[in-house]
């Protein structure tokens, strides 16, 4: 008999003692009194049982209170329910969710995840998800202990309830329960949305292949602050005791990104609003100890900060003490008392500064990692000279929940709200034609030249391009991520022509071939992911076309950084013919050495030969429309490639 059956055959026979004890008519009272005590108590279990079920989960993810003044998205609903309907659309809102049938995406059912010698298995227990895979607090001792857990000998292997998720828009990482305080560790692997397929925490970012051995993410030190809203991460120490080695008994108001990660604290708000006195009071009537604020009626530079909150890299010189007390921060308050933020040239106390200034930012100061748009901002003459804010082209209750902007912000209105002069004619400024995408203001000033989730993300330093700081930066630009198959010489030259910019001085390789293939062969991880993710973008495309990357691109296949070969892998199947190509992009070498091999035979079909005689030189093809291998092998062995990291 199942658990379910019992209280439904307890019920049964409670109702046939009651039914026997009428027909007798002996005593029938406490028969029926009993009956009913035994049916509701059936019922009760009945109904109650399944709920507990699903709590599992709930019950090992840190509790939700009222804290600081927090009191959840559900008390706005009642006075705000089109904002709060907007809101549930967005994958803020479900940035962090308790595991469940309707947050998990991918299937758990049969699913075996091998890498490096390690294997997991995933399945789903009613409503419950489970791995078996190697325990992270073992994982994390050997490691403290000096010893290489993928080098033991017999790894301890644990099954591990899923209780708590974060993302759902372009991956999504899972959460297990730890045995000290409420710590949450990272489970091993991430579920790719767009491709349905599931990648390994180590090669899920830009990073190089021989990075040593990490610890396992915390959520409760790591993803608190940003993923749930008046998180608590309750950190606690002994005196000596380094914090790193401290526990974690984190609170949260809520999980997710909700209103008042955006409007501050409402509990005095709501107070005011609820007491009848006040009935008919409008926002302007509150105590001014209220903390509710609308990020587009504060200065711009507090709107921007409110983002920033969690789009930006920044030192806290009190981090113990927030991990500790709860993050001193509030919508609207000034960001830059409890925060550093990481700037290009200046200099912060945190030692690790100049490892982020490397990473985080280009040579020329434009920020390059994805999801830290406020850094850029704060280097764009937009914001500094003018009040552009991120509600000037984003909206979270008006927009598209994919890239969250505001109706009309995907065109060239985005601009036009201050640069009405354009609006006329803007094939004038821009040389190209007026439907075409080199009209599209952003593709210019807004590349893609930032990188987070597999993906080019546009830069959010908003500038024009420059060839010089191309050459002294090694950020790519705008120009020749979309006229892929031009050299640097020819984007100086029309910069020169249309700009009035002063002639560059370049090599012979800048004038001879394509700055698409230099970044590909000679430049640093951060160029090649870069240049490879915008091979694949259909602007690109469509100007430079589409049959004479793959054979390049197929090069990138072998590269050291996984996160590389998964990009390439991404762009060549956007080409004519090779939509159906796989690839395993963490499987063995001698595999990638023989898809490097198929990718240029299933090129030849595309008619390389079709390729302008005039422009083959420069695509590294030779008078016949193939590959000069010796062209690239000798540009391959003259490749820098200096370390870069970017865990985002």
């Amino acid at each position: 008999m199942n658990f379910w059956e019992i209280p439904i055959a307890v019920l049964i026979l409670a109702l046939a003692s009651a039914a026997f004890a009428f027909r007798r008519r002996a005593n029938v009272l406490w028969p029926c009194l009993l009956g009913v005590g035994v049916v509701g108590v059936c019922v009760f279990a009945f109904v109650r049982w399944p709920r507990e079920k699903i709590d599992t989960a709930r019950a090992q993810t840190p509790p939700q209170v009222r804290r600081a003044g927090y009191v959840a998205a559900a008390s706005c609903q009642s006075c705000h329910p089109d904002y709060h309907a907007t809101w549930q659309r967005t994958f803020h809102r479900t940035m962090t969710q308790v595991a469940g049938p309707e947050t998990v995406i991918p299937s758990f059912e049969h699913v075996v995840l091998e890498v490096r010698g390690e294997t997991t298995k995933l399945e789903q227990r009613g409503d419950e998800f489970w791995a078996t895979m190697i325990d992270p607090e073992w994982h994390d001792e050997m490691l403290r202990q000096k010893k290489s857990p993928r080098e033991h000998p017999d790894p301890k292997i644990v099954d591990k309830q899923i209780v708590m998720t974060t993302g759902s828009h372009n991956m999504q990482a899972y959460w297990v329960r730890g045995t000290r305080g409420n710590h949450l560790y990272k489970f091993p692997w991430m579920y790719v949305t767009e491709d349905a397929t599931w990648v390994p925490n180590d090669d899920a970012f830009l990073q190089p292949a021989e990075m040593p051995e990490s610890f396992t993410p915390i959520w409760n030190r790591t993803c608190i602050k940003c993923h749930a809203v008046g998180g608590k991460p309750g950190l606690n120490f002994e005196p000596g005791e380094s914090p790193m080695m401290g526990e974690f008994n984190s609170e949260i108001a809520e999980l997710g990104i909700s209103c008042e990660a955006c409007h501050g604290p409402g509990e005095e708000h709501v107070a005011f609003h609820q007491d009848p006195q006040n009935q008919g009071q409008t926002k302007l009537d509150e105590p001014a100890r209220s903390a509710m604020i609308h990020p587009g009626k504060v200065p711009h530079e507090i709107s921007v900060q409110i983002c920033g909150q969690c789009h930006g890299n920044y030192e806290t010189p009190t981090m113990i003490q927030e991990l500790s007390a709860g993050f001193s921060y509030r919508a609207a308050g000034d960001y830059e008392k409890t925060h550093q933020i990481y700037r290009f040239d200046k200099p912060v106390r945190d030692p690790m500064a100049e490892f982020f200034r490397k990473n985080l930012y280009w040579n020329d100061g434009a920020c390059r990692i994805g999801g830290d748009e406020y850094n850029g901002m704060l280097e764009t003459a937009c914001f500094t000279q003018g009040k552009m804010t991120c509600l000037s082209c984003h909206s979270m209750h008006a927009s598209d929940p994919d890239d969250q902007l505001a109706a009309t912000m995907e065109t060239n209105e985005a601009c036009f709200q201050c640069h009405q002069e354009m609006r006329a004619d803007v094939s004038a400024h821009t040389h190209h034609p007026s439907t075409s995408s080199g009209s599209l203001c952003y593709n210019c000033h807004m590349p893609h030249t930032a990188y987070a989730l597999f993906k080019g993300i546009r830069s959010h330093r908003i500038d024009s391009p420059e060839v010089t700081s191309t050459i002294q930066s090694s950020r790519p630009n705008a120009c020749n991520l979309c006229h892929l198959d031009k050299t640097l010489a020819w984007t100086a030259d029309k910069l020169t022509l249309w700009y009035d910019k002063e002639p560059v001085e370049l090599d012979p390789a800048d004038q001879e071939i394509a700055a698409s293939l230099r970044w590909i062969l000679q430049g640093d991880a951060m160029q090649r992911v870069i240049t490879a993710w915008n091979m694949g973008w259909e602007s690109a495309r469509r100007t430079s076309g589409s049959n004479w990357q793959p054979a390049l691109l197929a090069e990138l296949l072998d590269d050291s950084y996984s996160a590389v070969r998964y990009v390439a892998h991404r762009a060549i199947q956007k080409m004519p013919g090779l939509a159906n190509f796989e690839f395993n992009y963490i499987g063995p070498p001698a595999r990638r050495l023989q898809a490097i091999q198929e990718v240029r035979r299933r090129a030849r079909d595309l008619q390389v030969e079709a390729v302008p005689a005039e422009s083959r030189a420069a695509l590294l093809l030779n008078a016949a429309g193939e590959l000069d291998l010796p062209r690239i092998k000798q540009l391959l062995s003259e490749r820098e490639d200096p370390p870069v990291m970017i865990q985002e």
